[in-house]
């Protein structure tokens, strides 16, 4: 294969499109700006389908009949788990981030606690009026976990909640959510 070498100084001032007659730029550094072109390597994969896991929860006690699925795509992760609490505690309620993945804080606005999903435990029987639905939410202190609020009439900004505030021993609870990774 013959090559045929450029004076880069004619490409300074490029103002058309590059015809590479079919042949492949070789030896390319990742880009490291918005604007730059992309090696191969560094071009995520996408994922298209779910990948099982048992979710890891806090302040649920000693949670059963556990199910849960996540997808990443690019640098999302979008994650649905449910689960029957244990006897629920009064420790932080929180979910671990599943496939071993850290959460991108960097993507967030500075000072902004950034709603992620819901949860929800429908109580008693799936009573629906004593049903408690919560805000999952991550508030930067820490890149493995994912916390819970229920709504306040208040409207202040995302506090973590104990499982003992939002959770009923026995009952269950299905988390849906999505988080930007590193």
């Amino acid at each position: 294969m013959s090559r045929t070498r450029i004076d880069p100084s004619l490409l300074n001032n490029l103002s058309s499109n590059l015809n590479m007659g079919s042949n492949k730029i070789v030896s390319l550094a990742n880009g490291t700006a918005s604007t730059d072109a992309a090696a191969f390597g560094q071009i995520p994969t996408v994922s298209s389908t779910w990948t099982t896991f048992t979710p890891s929860v806090t302040g649920g006690g000693s949670i059963s009949q556990t199910s849960g699925w996540y997808m990443r795509v690019g640098k999302m992760l979008f994650v649905q788990a449910a689960w029957k609490n244990g006897t629920v505690a009064a420790t932080t309620a929180s979910m671990a981030i599943p496939g071993g993945f850290s959460i991108d804080t960097s993507f967030f606005t500075t000072g902004a606690i950034p709603h992620l999903g819901l949860a929800i435990s429908p109580h008693t029987g799936n009573n629906v009026a004593s049903s408690i639905m919560a805000a999952i939410f991550c508030d930067g202190s820490d890149t493995a976990n994912v916390y819970f609020d229920v709504a306040t009439a208040s409207g202040s900004a995302f506090t973590k909640q104990n499982g003992n505030a939002i959770w009923v021993t026995s009952d269950y609870t299905g988390v849906n959510f999505n988080v930007p990774i590193q």
